[in-house]
């Protein structure tokens, strides 16, 4: 399925978060959650740490639109392993985010 969504990022310490924008720069990411019934046990697997030797890089070009593979079966967006909400929203309650497993997809719906 090549469905795309648009997907917004306040996950400001990821190396893929273009901070201006709050938009992640990748064409495709994996939200994890397997059989969680809540946001807060999802998370985003191509989370990244941005460090002051990696920042993000000027070149980054913000995707409209992004391919979300999805493991959040229970989740009412989740077709095929693929996310099919029209807009998801990454984020976290950490200001320092050093891990995925600190990161959720607010977008999240229980079936």
């Amino acid at each position: 399925m090549n469905h795309t969504t648009a997907l917004n990022c306040s996950v400001l310490h990821c190396a893929y978060n273009n901070n201006l924008k709050q938009k992640c720069c990748l064409p495709e990411i994996l939200v994890e959650g397997d059989t969680t019934t809540v946001a807060d046990q999802t998370r985003c697997a191509s989370f990244a740490p941005k460090h002051d030797s990696n920042p993000v890089p000027e070149s980054c070009t913000t995707t409209k639109d992004a391919h979300v593979a999805c493991s959040a079966t229970l989740c009412a967006f989740n077709k095929d392993e693929t996310c099919v909400a029209r807009e998801i929203t990454v984020d976290t309650e950490q200001r320092n985010t050093k891990s995925s497993t600190q990161t959720r997809c607010q977008s999240f719906r229980r079936l």
